[in-house]
C-alpha cells in the first residue's frame, strides 16, 4: 500500500513538471505565429498574467494601425474583448508625426482593469519597428508627450504612482526623443520632479519624511547632478546646499548653509511637502 501511494505521489509531481514546461514552450515557440506577430509584437516582463491575451488584442491594434499608414495623422478608440473573453480591453492608438516631422510614430494603448499596457513603435519601410514597451500596471497615472531636455523636441513621459509608501511619490520615467534616428533613449526615472525645459533643468523632491531637494540638468541625453538641499532638523531657520548625497544630513563637509531657501525652489510642484516635513 505505501509503495503504491508513493508510486502515485511521484508520477503526480513529473506529470506537473511537464505541463509546466510544454506550456512554457508553446507560449514563445508557436508554429502559427504570423509574420506581423514576429515583427512587431514585442511584450516582455509583463506584470499581468494576461499577457497572451493582450498581445492578441495588440496584434489587432497594429493590423488596424497599419490600413491607415497612408494618412499623415490616424487616431482611433475601441472596446474589445481578450481572446477568452474574459474581460474587456480598451485599445487607444495614435499615429502620425507625433514627435518629429520627419519621423512617423505609433503609440498604441492598452488599457483593462489592471492598468495601461503601451507599445511605441516607428514607421520604417512601411512597417512598424517595435521601440520599448511599458507595463505600470494599476500605478499607472498617465503619459504626456512633451519637451523636458529643451531641444524643441517632444519626448515621452509616463506618471506613475506605487501602490505603497510612506510618502509623497510621483514617478516619472522620461524618455527622450533622439531626432538623429527617430528613436529613444533609455528612460529616466525621476521622483516628484518640475521639468523647466528653456533651463534644461528638473528640480523636484526626493522621497521621504525630511525630504531633501534636488537639482540635476541634462547633458544631452544624460543628466547631471548639480545640487540637492537639506532642511537642517536642528535649526529650521537654514538649510544645507551640497554636491553630496542627498542622503547627508548634518553637520555636512564642504556644504553652503543658507538661511532662506533659494528662490528658484519656490515654484516647484510638491515644495509644499518639503515644507511641511
Amino acid at each position: 500500500m505505501k509503495k503504491t501511494i508513493l508510486f502515485l505521489i511521484l508520477l503526480l509531481c513529473f506529470s506537473c513538471k511537464d505541463t509546466t514546461r510544454k506550456s512554457s514552450v508553446k507560449k514563445t515557440d508557436s508554429k502559427s505565429t504570423k509574420a506581423i506577430e514576429q515583427k512587431n509584437i514585442k511584450v516582455t516582463n509583463t506584470i499581468d498574467a494576461d499577457s497572451l491575451e493582450l498581445n492578441e488584442v495588440l496584434i489587432g491594434a497594429l493590423k488596424t494601425a497599419k490600413a491607415n499608414i497612408h494618412k499623415n495623422y490616424f487616431k482611433k478608440e475601441y472596446h474589445t474583448l481578450s481572446k477568452k473573453r474574459t474581460y474587456q480591453v480598451t485599445v487607444n492608438m495614435e499615429f502620425g508625426s507625433l514627435f518629429s516631422k520627419k519621423y512617423k510614430h505609433l503609440i498604441v494603448h492598452l488599457g483593462t482593469e489592471n492598468g495601461t499596457s503601451i507599445n511605441v513603435y516607428k514607421l520604417k519601410n512601411n512597417d512598424f519597428k517595435f521601440l520599448f514597451y511599458r507595463n505600470d500596471g494599476s500605478a499607472y497615472m498617465n503619459d504626456t508627450l512633451r519637451d523636458v531636455n529643451g531641444d524643441n523636441k517632444k519626448d515621452f513621459l509616463v506618471h506613475w504612482y506605487p501602490l505603497a509608501g510612506c510618502c509623497l511619490r510621483n514617478v516619472y520615467n522620461v524618455y527622450l526623443f533622439k531626432e538623429e534616428d527617430g528613436t529613444f533613449t533609455k528612460d529616466f526615472e525621476f521622483i516628484n520632479p518640475t521639468f523647466y525645459p528653456k533651463e534644461k533643468i528638473i528640480r523636484g523632491v526626493n522621497y521621504g519624511y525630511m525630504a531633501s531637494l534636488y537639482k540635476y540638468k541634462w547633458n544631452k541625453h544624460s543628466v547631471d547632478t548639480l545640487e540637492f538641499i537639506i532642511k537642517d532638523t536642528a535649526n529650521n531657520s537654514q538649510y544645507y546646499i551640497t554636491k553630496k548625497s542627498d542622503y547627508n544630513r548634518p553637520p555636512i563637509v564642504k556644504s553652503k548653509i543658507v538661511s532662506k531657501l533659494p528662490k528658484e525652489y519656490r515654484n516647484i510642484d510638491d515644495i509644499d511637502w518639503f515644507d511641511a516635513n
